[in-house]
């Protein structure tokens, strides 16, 4: 099936207008900017005892235009180095600190504009939530929604059904109302995403977002992406954020158990990320949306999905820049049955 054409910048929604997030939601593989900062200390050292050994072998002025051209331009060349170490370090960083939050926001948009979100008893799953950014700004639109005039599932039961039930003579239902929720599974690797703490952080970042009530819209749950024990077609849609380039890292295909050998070739570290991307088709109902945003096998994943039998369309977008990489936005519609 051939993919849909990338979204020109004239139709890709508009940047949300939404609050900020304020929640701490880790660092993407930390090791990278620790490992750029002891190497940038470690050169701006190196630097300075070239200084220094420059300035005792021809501490003389007539001496200094002496000096081999290798060793007065050493020191200048190693803090140029360690500043590009420092500037990839930050900009590490700032991915993690901030970039993830504005696309978290855009996919939200993209979702409330689809109308997934305003549906009652909307069910979203969120594969490798990590500290819960996604989970948390979906929990904050669901809150947002509810207290709406007349979105309210509870206000909607109340007048249609409570009402009616009143004027028939009959006593009250006591049967809950539908309320939307998120679900969030992840195995809390802490190499790929730093500060994992499973529902403690999500829900504190919740409280942070001013979620008055995190467990009302918000499901945290163990699981591996590849294998979940989700019912098929349970969710109205399927989202995840820098994950599914990971699940290349370990062997936990259906049938296996957790923790498995590690992929010993490219194959198989593509048929685990295959494994993950099925996962999502499955749990996804009949005409549900599945988005995957990441900076990483991109074009593997639109394939993938593009002639999946029961996707009926896909189409991949560049979606900001990340880490230095150009992340891109994969967004897949299940075929209604």
């Amino acid at each position: 099936m051939p993919s849909a054409p990338a979204a020109s910048s004239e139709t890709a929604p508009a940047a949300s207008k939404a609050a900020p997030l304020r929640g701490f939601y880790g660092i993407d593989d930390i090791s990278v900017p620790w490992t750029l900062l002891a190497v940038s200390i470690a050169v701006i050292f190196t630097a300075a005892m070239c200084q220094w050994i420059t300035r005792v072998m021809f501490a003389v002025a007539e001496e200094k235009a002496k000096a081999p051209l290798y060793l007065r331009s050493t020191s200048q060349i190693l803090y140029i180095f360690a500043l590009y170490n420092l500037y990839k370090a930050a900009l590490h960083l700032f991915g993690s600190l901030s970039t993830k939050k504005t696309q978290a926001l855009e996919i939200v948009d993209r979702l409330k504009a689809s109308g997934v979100l305003v549906k009652p008893g909307c069910q979203i799953l969120d594969v490798g939530t990590g500290r819960g950014l996604l989970a948390c700004a979906l929990a904050r639109e669901f809150q947002q929604l509810d207290q709406e005039p007349g979105s309210d599932p509870a206000s909607e039961l109340d007048v249609n059904v409570k009402g009616k039930r009143r004027q028939a003579g009959e006593a009250q239902s006591t049967e809950a109302p539908s309320i939307r929720r998120v679900v969030g599974i992840d195995t809390w690797d802490t190499k790929d995403l730093s500060h994992q703490g499973g529902e403690k952080a999500v829900f504190r970042n919740a409280l942070k977002e001013g979620i008055a009530d995190p467990s009302r819209f918000i499901s945290i749950q163990t699981q591996d992406g590849r294998n979940t024990d989700f019912e098929s077609g349970q969710f109205d849609a399927v989202v995840s954020s820098l994950t599914v380039h990971c699940f290349s890292e370990k062997y936990v295909g259906p049938g296996s158990s957790q923790g498995g050998a590690s992929s010993e070739s490219a194959a198989e570290a593509r048929l685990q990320r295959d494994y993950g991307l099925q996962e999502m088709v499955r749990v996804a109902r009949p005409g549900g949306t599945i988005m995957v945003w990441d900076i990483a096998h991109c074009d593997e994943y639109e394939e993938y999905l593009a002639n999946h039998k029961d996707i009926d369309s896909c189409q991949s977008q560049e979606a900001g820049t990340l880490f230095g990489t150009t992340a891109h936005l994969i967004i897949a519609t299940k075929k209604a049955k």
